[in-house]
């Protein structure tokens, strides 16, 4: 729906260079999707689910969705951290550049998003069933399979980072040590598995959310000292070790509250009592 309006607009005004039609066309197109998905939704639930008598239970499920929330909001700071501290010294080209090498090593996680979408469901069954083996082979071996899947993609960029670089001009080929930065620590990230799924499907939403907030708070120190003596090397490697250190800290949580292991190097088969 965004492309379309988009290309609708372009058809009758020829050019849109204005943020603010872009935003109010992506906020348009967002109504249709919501609406297509709650038919969806609907469409899919048994009989007995649309017929049954709900039970709710508003404190549990408000404490759930407060967190949530705030994995939300936290991780939207700590991805725009770089970028607002970058211009808060100054450096208007730099932010040019560094944003399209962050856009760049996000096509790194693209992989991994898709199949945490998929996994959301299975492993919540897993752990209600009780199944900790099936639920810790499970982890182990879908974050082996993404990080071998995504490793291709982080080699190219750092290789032919230029290339893709100079499709946005030929100034933005400044960037390519910044990009390959990024996706170095993307690697690093993806080689930690899927921890922070499997800490939210477990009833241990809070716990992520508190580490995601340690983490706002050190990638905001990491780019105070490194972006006035790197410029954006520096953002990008506040931002490369932030996203390691907050990867590896859900993912010694998952395994001390939840026993189960994510990282690529854990053991997929284990026993539990």
């Amino acid at each position: 729906f965004f492309l379309a309006l988009i290309l609708a607009a372009l058809l009758v005004a020829n050019e849109v260079y204005d943020p603010s039609v872009v935003t109010a066309l992506h906020v348009i197109a967002l109504a249709p999707t919501a609406l297509i998905s709650a038919l969806l939704v609907r469409r899919s639930l048994p009989g007995e689910v649309i017929a049954s008598t709900p039970e709710t239970e508003r404190r549990k499920w408000l404490a759930s969705s407060l967190a949530m929330m705030l994995i939300g909001g936290l991780s939207v700071i700590n991805s725009r951290t770089d970028i607002i501290m970058l211009g808060w010294f100054g450096d208007a080209s730099a932010i040019g550049i560094y944003s399209v090498a962050v856009r760049g090593s996000e096509l790194t996680m693209m992989i991994m998003m898709a199949a945490h979408a998929a996994l959301n469901p299975t492993m919540a069954s897993l752990f209600a069933a009780g199944k900790l083996s099936e639920l810790n082979r499970l982890s182990v071996r879908s974050g082996r399979l993404i990080l071998l899947a995504s490793t291709p993609l982080v080699i190219g960029l750092i290789i032919w980072g230029e290339w893709f670089l100079a499709i946005f001009g030929p100034e933005f080929t400044d960037g390519q040590i910044t990009l390959a930065i990024l996706c170095i620590g993307n690697l690093g990230a993806l080689a930690m598995g899927p921890a922070a799924v499997v800490l939210v499907m477990t009833g241990h939403e809070r716990r992520a959310a508190r580490a995601i907030a340690i983490t706002v708070v050190t990638n905001i120190l990491l780019n105070l000292v490194l972006i006035p003596i790197y410029g954006k090397e520096g953002a990008a490697f506040a931002t490369a070790l932030n996203n390691f250190a907050r990867a590896a800290l859900l993912t010694y949580w998952t395994f001390k509250l939840v026993g189960i292991g994510t990282a690529a190097w854990q053991r997929e088969s284990r026993t539990f009592d």
